[in-house]
């Protein structure tokens, strides 16, 4: 009965054949390395925030006066007196810790990265080899900067592209109409939706050790080259 299904719905054929490739080209497994990797930038990601909150405080002694006096009114009597030197000695590690945090960061971002890279190659179905480790941590690391630049940038987009929105109602006296910031809602809900899968696109074009087109990655379909010939996988 599945089969007939299959020959008769070709978007449940498509379904299947997609659960299956990821299956056989280990999915699960590269998709745990990548978990794994996203969990250990955590550590090193928490130190850098460490790192620039000391340097704020460093360079701002009424904020920092502010925040002790703070803690010193809000915590049990005497407990103060031991947080608050706490504090001053974490703002003086700011900068070990800041450096430990960065060479963490670099380690795990490259690693995800690098196991991204070459799951999305296996699920294309791809045999390249990979290059040397210099090279070729040199571009995941370049990859993985220029992927954060487009988040960053789609982020900003949207936000740009909603205040805009927001600002031309209030020009044409529809600031405080219901419908209108709905439909506004629903616009920047749309933008982001594009804005994400373009660069989900990109991702999975891109990404692989050898590009793929962006025709084959927004349908999901590979072309396989077998025998000089190209058959559909």
């Amino acid at each position: 009965m599945v089969e007939r299904l299959r020959a008769r719905h070709e978007w449940l054929d498509h379904l299947v054949r997609a659960g299956a490739r990821y299956t056989e080209r280990h999915g699960n497994h590269y998709a745990a390395a990548i978990t794994f990797f996203s969990v250990l930038s955590i550590v090193p990601l928490l130190m850098i925030g460490f790192a620039v909150a000391g340097y704020v405080l460093f360079f701002n002694p009424d904020l920092l006066a502010e925040l002790q006096q703070g803690i010193s009114e809000n915590v049990p009597p005497g407990l103060g007196e031991i947080i608050n030197p706490i504090i001053d000695q974490a703002i003086a590690s700011r900068t070990a810790v800041g450096v430990i945090g960065l060479l963490g960061a670099l380690y795990s971002g490259i690693g995800w990265m690098s196991n991204l890279r070459e799951a999305l190659s296996e699920q294309w179905a791809q045999v390249s080899v990979p290059p040397a480790l210099p090279k070729r941590m040199l571009f995941d690391l370049l990859t993985l900067g220029g992927l954060g630049l487009a988040l960053v940038g789609s982020f900003a987009i949207t936000g740009v592209v909603a205040g805009f929105a927001e600002t031309l109602l209030h020009l044409v006296g529809l600031g405080d109409e219901g419908w209108a910031r709905f439909l506004l809602g629903i616009l920047g809900f749309l933008l982001g939706l594009l804005a994400n899968w373009l660069i989900f696109l990109w991702v999975i074009a891109r990404l692989p050790r050898e590009h793929a087109t962006l025709r084959s990655a927004a349908k999901a379909r590979s072309w396989v080259p077998l025998d000089s010939k190209c058959s559909r996988s």
